[in-house]
């Protein structure tokens, strides 16, 4: 796989964190561009917007930069130890701020039906006071580091919970799940 083992570093519960993969200039454009896109999912705790899909038929990448997706799927690969022939990515992100009509966020999994499939938490941006998101094992919880603009790549089935953010400054979260496609997989 392309990254080194220098880039990778082992936190907890098998979840893995991957060197930044934008610069702070493509971060702002970034941003921009996300803020121009309409959000979906506006029963979910926080506005979500997508921003990326790839089977192995297409790409729409929704005027977001590739090279983030690609830093994803390399994440992910090496995180296997194997490139995989027919994937496909599904990736949003949640923008959250001090907003007292939104519902507070709910723990969840991803994809269980898959055991090969992963999902990625990268942070945009992170104002003072937000939180990471949370994972929980047994009676112990655990925290992401503030780390802006690298993968945190981890089993989907993992249960986990996103992070608040408690002021006007925007909390950009970008969420992907990568799985392999095949006629007997189902997303959901």
């Amino acid at each position: 796989m392309e990254h080194s083992n220098k880039k990778i570093k082992n936190l907890f519960l098998g979840i893995k964190q991957y060197q930044p993969c934008i610069t702070l200039k493509e971060k702002n454009r970034l941003i921009k561009s996300i803020d121009n896109l309409p959000y979906s999912n506006l029963h979910k705790p926080s506005y979500q917007k997508n921003i990326f899909s790839k089977n192995y038929e297409k790409i729409i990448y929704n005027k977001v930069n590739s090279k983030l997706f690609k830093a994803f799927e390399e994440a992910c690969c090496n995180y296997l130890n194997h490139k995989p022939r027919n994937i496909n990515i599904k990736s949003w992100v949640h923008v959250t701020w001090n907003n007292a009509n939104k519902k507070p966020n709910v723990g969840h999994r991803h994809n269980r039906s898959n055991e090969f499939a992963l999902s990625g938490i990268l942070y945009l941006h992170l104002p003072k006071k937000s939180e990471t998101t949370f994972f929980y094992c047994e009676d112990k919880k655990f925290s992401l580091p503030r780390k802006e603009l690298s993968w945190f790549i981890f089993k989907s089935d993992a249960y986990h919970e996103p992070g608040r953010c408690f002021e006007k400054d925007k909390r950009y979260c970008i969420s992907a799940d990568f799985w392999l496609a095949n006629k007997d997989t189902i997303f959901g």
